[in-house]
């Protein structure tokens, strides 16, 4: 900041004039250079589009992810536990930009010349509608949240999955199958509770991916 200094601003060899730019330490990010205006007010006005992006985002990769390896435990070297390990590596190796540029040639390129509805690419709303519906929402959301949450989602099933295999076999398991619990009660009470566990640690790791995460894809 410069408002502890004082500046000659008509050059007439005194200084007499404070500044009035405060720093980004007080939280003054000073003017904009594109449109002239205070970077803090540019920022308010796009920082609840992305919050709600990330976190949809951050939604969809907890929820498809432990659905996804939970399934694949319980269905081990079954076809369509090799076919999720496989597309899982896939993305898992993929950058985030490129499953976004495949995304949006696939859902919404391909399927507009299909004849297949297809989804928006820019834009939280359409802007020929007269009110801002929420299913409008979730359908200009439903492409960038799967750009964003598909490399997650594949994180999350490969360590929920491991963890699933890693306790199946523990010995409490066996007890509480000879005890004649039900399956589903083993695996949600005991497997999954357990399984879960560095599922805290990856939620997180990714909480600060709400705002910096969403940086390729709104771009």
């Amino acid at each position: 900041g410069d408002t502890w200094y004082q500046r000659d601003l008509d050059f007439d060899g005194e200084r007499e004039t404070y500044g009035d730019n405060k720093g980004v330490l007080r939280g003054d990010f000073g003017d904009s250079i594109n449109n002239n205006r205070p970077v803090s007010k540019v920022i308010g006005e796009v920082v609840p589009n992305t919050l709600i992006l990330g976190t949809a985002a951050l939604l969809a990769r907890i929820i498809f992810g432990v659905t996804i390896g939970v399934f694949a435990a319980l269905h081990q070297y079954s076809w369509a536990d090799n076919i999720i390990t496989t597309l899982s590596f896939i993305t898992f190796s993929m950058p985030i930009f490129m499953v976004a540029l495949l995304s949006v040639y696939l859902f919404a390129v391909l399927f507009r010349e299909w004849g297949l509805p297809y989804f928006p690419i820019q834009g939280m709303y359409d802007a020929r509608a007269s009110s801002k519906e929420f299913t409008d929402l979730l359908w200009h959301l439903a492409l960038p949240v799967l750009s964003i949450a598909a490399i997650g989602t594949a994180r999350y099933a490969r360590f929920i999955r491991a963890g699933m295999l890693e306790v199946m076999n523990s010995d409490y398991i066996r007890t509480a199958r000879a005890k004649g619990l039900g399956e589903r009660r083993i695996t949600y009470l005991h497997m999954f509770r357990n399984a879960s566990l560095p599922l805290i640690t990856l939620i997180s790791l990714d909480i600060p991916l709400i705002l910096s995460g969403a940086v390729v894809t709104e771009t």
